[in-house]
């Protein structure tokens, strides 16, 4: 796979490896 798309089939086997952290404040509002 390209390296976009490893990446990106690696957010969806685990999305907690992109957790920005304004939706991280969003979800603990």
């Amino acid at each position: 796979l390209p390296d976009f798309a490893r990446g990106q089939a690696d957010l969806m086997l685990d999305p907690e490896l992109f957790e920005p952290a304004d939706v991280a404040a969003e979800l603990d509002a």
